[in-house]
């Protein structure tokens, strides 16, 4: 048990300066490592634990952790790598990543799904699947979009989290909730938060004309033990 934790801890030890690389940069970003100058994303640059990425309007970032967990983040973004461990001999570890406002795509790699965890302004994200959206709007209002898998939401103030399955997308008010949840068709999953448009903004091609906007049927409320927050309203990083 001993020279377990000390192995992981070794892992950790070496992974807290070099987490992941970037893969893919498309228009301005900007990185902020720890103790470090704000500087521009470049392909191929190493990530840090507790790492800043900035994007700013119509850009993206494509990065691959060294579990092979893709991320992908938005345009006019501002995410925090808060943490990263892996131990590849067990595929066990921790991902913490915060994300203040703007977009992100996470699609799981050979760690255990278990220690993955995404914070918002509003929400705590847990993971039991493997590919997931998240957009967070102006104020916190946080939604969540299920590709494959399923994803554990839970308002901060809430007693109990949401289980989304694919296919579900899920809009929190804030962080006492209340939290609506929508089923989308195919056609309509990736317009609904631009998550189309993102990776083809990582691919560095100009995405088509945006489509308009189609409201999901009526939503499943499910109520949290707190006054509901009303959510502003949605600004689309895409268009209509």
């Amino acid at each position: 048990m001993v020279a377990a934790a000390l192995a992981f801890a070794a892992v950790s030890a070496a992974q807290a300066g070099d987490i992941g690389t970037v893969r893919e940069v498309y228009a301005t970003a900007f990185r902020t490592p720890p103790a470090g100058q704000r500087a521009p994303v470049t392909l191929r640059a190493g990530l840090a634990q507790d790492e800043r990425i900035e994007t700013l309007t119509d850009a993206a970032v494509g990065m691959l952790f060294a579990d092979d967990t893709t991320f992908r983040v938005g345009p006019d973004s501002n995410v925090v790598l808060d943490a990263y461990v892996f131990d590849p001999a067990s595929n066990r570890g921790q991902v913490a990543i915060r994300l203040a406002r703007g977009s992100m795509r996470f699609i799981t790699g050979r760690m255990a799904k278990d220690g993955v965890r995404v914070f918002t302004p509003s929400v705590t994200i847990g993971v039991r699947g493997t590919d997931f959206a998240v957009l967070v709007y102006p104020g916190g209002v946080t939604d969540v979009l299920v590709f494959d898998g399923s994803v554990l939401m839970q308002p901060l103030q809430a007693a109990q989290p949401v289980v989304l399955s694919p296919g579900q997308y899920a809009r929190a008010a804030g962080p006492a909730g209340p939290v609506q949840i929508f089923g989308l068709p195919p056609s309509n999953r990736g317009g609904f938060i631009g998550v189309s448009e993102i990776d083809r903004r990582i691919a560095g091609r100009n995405p088509p004309a945006p489509q308009p906007f189609v409201p999901p049927p009526t939503p499943m409320i499910v109520p949290m033990p707190a006054q509901p927050v009303q959510p502003p309203t949605p600004q689309y990083p895409f268009g209509r």
